[in-house]
């Protein structure tokens, strides 16, 4: 089954069905549910921002849940709360890369980001899943997903501006789909993206993921 989303009048469609909650959502706004490691919604849970963007050599705060935005609660009783860039429209570097002890991001939804140009370190592992949003303008992915062992398929994101894809998927260990269909759209592109280790064990732990990550050449997966 194809699920599509809606940017600027343009459809983005992939495969398999994001949960939902509501309409559509503010720009530069991710929707989570808050769970915990056995995927039950955690109401008790209030997310907290540093309101920082780390630096070359600062330290990530153990419990934050992301470094700077603004965490806006849509039904408590459920543990789902919106999160929105009010930092930068353009830079969303190291957002959740950082994490609370126990709690894990379940994506729901995610409004326009379609003037997005850094995603460096977006996510770390307490991200359970993808789910494709306007990545348009992005040209920076390197280390993206960052050891997101979590997520099972990566989106078909639009790479049309990506110059650095360096780490995107780094030790995604349990990726089933998505991969090879990711790298053939970079491959392809006239001036491909730089691409240290963008899978280095992608798929590794899924039979299927494994299969791709096979097939996509050694210099997309290598130091």
């Amino acid at each position: 089954m194809s699920t599509c989303l809606t940017f600027g009048g343009k459809a983005l469609c992939f495969g398999g069905t994001p949960l939902i909650y509501g309409g559509s959502i503010p720009e530069r706004t991710f929707r989570f549910q808050m769970v915990d490691g056995n995927r039950n919604p955690v109401p008790s849970f209030v997310p907290k921002s540093a309101n920082l963007q780390p630096g070359p050599g600062q330290v990530i705060h153990q419990g934050d849940t992301s470094q700077f935005g603004t965490w806006t609660p849509v039904d408590q009783s459920k543990a789902i709360w919106d999160w929105t860039n009010t930092a930068s429209e353009t830079d969303y570097s190291y957002a959740f890369h950082a994490g609370s002890d126990n709690i894990y991001f379940n994506m729901l939804d995610v409004g326009d980001t379609s003037k997005a140009t850094n995603m460096s370190m977006l996510f770390g592992g307490r991200i359970l899943n993808l789910i494709l949003f306007d990545t348009s303008s992005v040209t920076d992915m390197s280390n993206m997903c960052y050891s997101c062992y979590n997520i099972t398929e990566i989106p078909l994101f639009d790479l049309s501006s990506v110059t650095n894809m360096n780490g995107a998927f780094y030790n995604c260990f349990y990726v089933q789909r998505g991969a090879l269909d990711l790298y053939r759209l970079a491959s392809s592109k006239a001036t491909v993206p730089s691409h240290n280790r963008t899978f280095y064990s992608c798929g590794y732990y899924s039979d299927s993921g494994r299969a791709e990550l096979n097939q996509i050449p050694y210099d997309w997966k290598s130091f």
